[in-house]
């Protein structure tokens, strides 16, 4: 009789520098690899990712969201309007705090 496959952890070890490791030593998971995990233990991501992305997209400007998460401007301006976030002032309140609080 032949013994069980080994689970990934196992063919890497503890030592892993990887929060969730691949199969082969060095390599992670792949995004789909992982949602598909997810799903067969019955965790849904995308609900939370897109509860996650909305929130933050409401409290920063597209440009913000694009430097910090990678996205195009399109992109991240379709989250800002779709959080209901409104920016088209953030350049003037920028330069109106610039010229109440000069930098010393």
């Amino acid at each position: 009789m032949a013994s069980p496959q080994p689970r990934s952890t196992e063919l890497i070890g503890d030592t892993s520098r990887w929060l969730f490791p691949g199969q082969h030593a060095a390599r992670p998971l792949t995004p789909a690899r992982l949602g598909a995990r997810l799903n067969e233990l019955g965790i849904h991501a995308r609900a939370g990712r897109r509860a996650a992305m909305l929130q933050l997209a409401a409290q920063l400007p597209a440009a913000v969201l694009a430097d910090l998460l990678g996205l195009t401007p399109g992109t991240a301006v379709g989250w800002v309007n779709n959080a209901g976030g409104d920016w088209s002032r953030y350049k003037a309140a920028l330069v109106n705090e610039a010229i109440t609080n000069p930098a010393e």
